[in-house]
């Protein structure tokens, strides 16, 4: 998957488009799992390792963060929290009352997050297939798959200047250096860093940081 690519602004406003007027059965876990994986940057195995409990407390309510357990997470080796941001929020208050229902109304912690229509917890292949289809129907080609959802997210925090350890502990990297695989730094992003930096140790009478000493 390290040939994947992220998803541009425009590209994501498409697929929450598609998203929102797929009148189908299945639409609202669909978009549930898309905002999920956006939002968390969860390898997929991890986001169809979900359990209700991981997302939701006892009263139905999206916790302050999405847990993945250490037997979802590669490696198997610890656990991790991802805090949840205001757009997840909305998306999970409203997938819960679909998930309810297929629940018949009597949901555990230990239920599978996402389901199947055989009502087990989605496989990877069937995601695969999902996600295909809905790139498809939003118009966004390229090397795109369920592993771009983690790459926008790594990229999302680059852009705002989260430090790379914090973006490794989002996307649950051990090593730095995995993470900065994930990134793409173009001139920009580069520019608006070094902009920041000026601003941030430039002194107060605007004095340049380096001064030259005059010629002659």
């Amino acid at each position: 998957m390290g040939g994947m690519r992220f998803l541009k602004p425009d590209e994501i406003a498409r697929i929450e488009a598609v998203l929102a007027a797929d009148p189908s059965e299945f639409a609202p876990r669909n978009r549930a799992l898309f905002a999920v994986g956006l939002g968390t940057g969860g390898r997929i195995a991890e986001l169809l390792g979900l359990k209700v409990g991981n997302a939701y407390d006892a009263g139905g309510r999206p916790l302050p963060v999405v847990y993945f357990e250490k037997q979802t997470t590669k490696g198997k080796r610890r656990g991790r929290s991802v805090p949840v941001l205001p757009f997840l929020r909305e998306a999970l208050e409203a997938y819960y009352p679909w998930r309810l229902a297929k629940a018949d109304g009597s949901l555990e912690a230990d239920q599978p997050l996402f389901i199947s229509n055989k009502g087990g917890a989605v496989k990877p292949d069937s995601a695969s297939r999902i996600f295909r289809e809905l790139f498809q129907a939003a118009g966004v080609g390229g090397r795109v798959a369920t592993h771009s959802l983690r790459k926008t997210r790594a990229q999302s925090l680059l852009r705002a200047g989260v430090p790379l350890p914090v973006i490794g502990h989002v996307l649950g990297h051990r090593d730095v250096r995995t993470t900065m695989a994930y990134l793409s730094i173009d001139s920009e992003a580069v520019e608006q860093a070094i902009a920041v930096a000026d601003r941030h140790y430039r002194p107060a009478d605007d004095t340049p940081i380096i001064s030259l000493p005059a010629a002659g």
